[in-house]
């Protein structure tokens, strides 16, 4: 499904990603976790094609196919999609508005609306005078009607309550389990409970130092800290 090999990324002089290496089969639910400012967003944006960086080295494949030159249109027709941390707020561009130009039907549209209790605000602008709860449910609506093979979630779980964990949580799973693959960058370990992703690393200094079995990990983050994945003997394992 995805494979990253030794990806180096620099934008304004400073080296943000420097080697990174990931695997996920089809299927995965894999976890990053890291510090503030280690380069998880930036991985994440890497791989949708968002913003060229000044310098890349390295490889990208996605189903056999090096997408790290392609540009951000190509990379979504091959079926990857991004979910924003803090996704903007548009006036005068409906969420109904934008669903429109997505590949879903009036009856899926409709469907999905309900499940994800987005339908009352379909008329208003996007992610307009939403909470943060809301504007997660929203973005969620929008991948849903996408035709997606790699879903990729910068922190679903940053500012919402335990209710609203739940039902991202459920519903990335509801997506994955059709065969695709989803990359949940996340501070919080309180998604692994509702989750269960088969996989989770952890990022230090725009590298992958840790891989292992998500629960795990995070107990050692919690116990140790990120500094004592650096030294783990299971690193990359």
């Amino acid at each position: 499904m995805l494979k990253i090999s030794d990806l180096w990324v620099k934008i304004e002089d400073k080296e943000v990603l420097r080697g990174v290496d990931l695997e996920m089969n089809e299927g995965e639910i894999s976890v990053i976790f890291g510090p503030n400012g280690c380069g998880k967003t930036t991985l994440l944006r890497t791989i949708m094609g968002i913003r060229r960086p000044d310098e890349l080295m390295g490889k990208i494949i996605l189903n056999g196919v090096e997408i790290q030159n392609l540009p951000i249109e190509e990379r979504a027709k091959m079926g990857v999609s991004l979910m924003f941390q803090r996704p903007p707020r548009i006036k005068g561009v409906s969420l109904g508005d934008l669903v429109k130009t997505l590949d879903g039907d009036d009856l899926s549209v409709d469907k999905m609306s309900k499940k994800l209790g987005v339908e009352k605000f379909l008329d208003r602008g996007l992610n307009d005078n939403l909470s943060g709860g809301e504007i997660k449910r929203s973005e969620l609506f929008q991948l849903s009607l996408q035709k997606t093979s790699l879903y990729l979630f910068d922190e679903p779980d940053s500012g919402v309550d335990i209710e609203n964990i739940k039902s991202i949580s459920k519903h990335i799973k509801s997506l994955v389990s059709e065969g695709k693959s989803a990359l949940v960058v996340t501070h919080n370990g309180t998604i692994l409970n509702y989750l269960k992703a088969d996989r989770a690393h952890v990022m230090m200094d725009g590298k992958i130092f840790c891989s292992g079995r998500p629960a795990e990990v995070y107990k050692s983050i919690t116990q140790r800290g990120y500094q004592g994945c650096v030294n783990c003997l299971k690193r990359k394992v």
